[in-house]
């Protein structure tokens, strides 16, 4: 078994591997899953595909971070710059599914209560004291079941 490192540059240096192994394998799930979706036609599968590009977006800020981390007086400037550009991926994601959600409900395509409970369960919902990002996800739920 291999020994984790115990100094702050051994555990980064072992961080930036395993974050480019995890962008990598994200790059590759975001465009399987994004093609096949677009093929099926499946704004959930579409949506997962674009969940994993917003993962390698988050990936490679980190790997930026992690880089920049060693500067104490802007190292929280860079927490909220980064956390601003996931934030606004994934606000752009809940825009997607809410106008392929608006668009699929007016064009009165059809679809299933069974469909529709599985929709609920993989949209994701961010938790927090903004109501409207509950709102935005609202017509996912009854349009993204086919």
């Amino acid at each position: 078994m291999l020994e984790a490192p115990t100094s702050r540059k051994g555990v980064a240096l072992r961080g930036k591997r395993l974050e480019y192994f995890t962008i990598a394998w994200n790059s590759l799930e975001g465009l399987i899953a994004l093609v096949a979706g677009l093929l099926a036609g499946s704004i959930s599968l579409v949506g997962f595909g674009i969940d994993s590009f917003i993962e390698v977006t988050s990936g490679a800020i980190l790997l930026w971070r992690m880089t920049v981390d060693s500067e104490e007086t802007t190292r929280e400037r860079n927490e909220r710059l980064s956390l601003r550009i996931v934030g606004d991926c994934f606000l752009a994601l809940s825009a997607y599914i809410a106008y392929e959600s608006v668009y699929d409900l007016a064009a009165r395509r059809g679809h299933s209560l069974n469909g529709t409970f599985k929709a609920v369960k993989d949209v994701p919902l961010p938790l927090n004291d903004n109501f409207e990002a509950f709102v935005v996800f609202i017509p996912a739920f009854f349009a993204c079941s086919h």
